[in-house]
């Protein structure tokens, strides 16, 4: 409803396609809780005294640092989100090459699958700048990256990377659970490609369930770039209306888990972060906004 009256205010539809076929649901404005709740992180920090896990680092830096207390966000623009990863074909159709690893000539297990819909992996931050720039020139848009420098933003009006905070903010559709459709593993499943469910792989995009803002496969599949500098210290003192995270940094921020992630690191305010020339074996890809 909240969609349906502010594309009724902008007088433009909540679905856009635009011409290599990629979807995209209004987002409109809003303001939301960023991060944890304290009683999230009161279960989180008992479950991880007994458990070890493969990125403790990053979880403890997301309890001390971000999210504790919940931090108070608002967005003011309205924009045009992606529905789903972008997929290989749609990469391939922009810049020529399909990077992916889950692929049936480079993956056994793959022979046979058509992966054209899985979505794009194996890639950079810098590489999935550089789809952005391609598209939105395509499309008679100001690019909205330099390539020259590791994909550091510019003033464009084009295609682009979700910001960490608008990541979440179109993750969570309202909600105030740990994942979009609720709390417990069966509520991921329904939603996410995660270690429980991909048999250890990549799937096409849009077979889970969507949330509520329409959108899909933002628990697992592949890790989606944001374009923020990572900064572990950065909502400590960040603006609290349409933050766009550090100036400068070594690292970019990645969101919302893998395949082969467990349910702790595909939450809604799981944030991880990477070198912006690094890619990963096929767990690194992106979805786009237009502005």
């Amino acid at each position: 409803k909240h969609q349906e009256e502010w594309a009724e205010y902008l007088k433009i539809p909540v679905e856009y396609e635009n011409s290599i076929g990629m979807k995209f649901r209004l987002i409109p404005p809003g303001e939301f809780l960023c991060g944890l709740s304290e009683e999230n992180v009161a279960v989180l920090e008992a479950r991880y005294r007994d458990t070890s896990i493969q990125d403790e680092a990053k979880l403890r830096d997301e309890l001390r640092v971000r999210f504790t207390p919940q931090i108070r966000i608002i967005l003011t623009k309205p924009r045009y989100v992606g529905i789903t990863e972008v997929t290989q074909a749609q990469f391939e159709s922009i810049i020529g090459t399909n990077p992916s690893e889950f692929t049936p000539t480079k993956k056994p297990e793959a022979a046979g699958i058509d992966t054209r819909n899985f979505p794009v992996e194996r890639l950079s931050l810098t590489d999935s700048a550089r789809f952005c720039v391609e598209l939105s020139k395509r499309a008679d848009f100001s690019p909205c990256y330099s390539l020259d420098n590791d994909g550091s933003s510019i003033d464009g009006n084009g295609y682009r990377m979700l910001t960490d905070a608008e990541w979440e903010f179109a993750c969570r559709a309202g909600t105030l659970t740990q994942f979009s459709t609720g709390n417990s593993s069966a509520d991921l499943t329904r939603a996410a490609w995660w270690t429980n469910s991909s048999d250890q792989r990549t799937h096409a995009v849009g077979e889970r369930q969507s949330n509520g803002f329409g959108l899909y496969d933002l628990h697992g599949n592949v890790w989606e770039w944001c374009s923020d500098w990572y900064d572990e210290q950065y909502y400590s003192r960040s603006p609290r209306v349409d933050p766009t995270g550090p100036e400068t940094g070594s690292s970019r921020v990645l969101r919302g888990g893998a395949w082969d992630q467990r349910a702790g690191t595909v939450r809604c305010a799981f944030r991880s972060y990477g070198a912006p020339n690094v890619r990963e074996h096929y767990r690194s890809g992106f979805r786009v906004v237009v502005q």
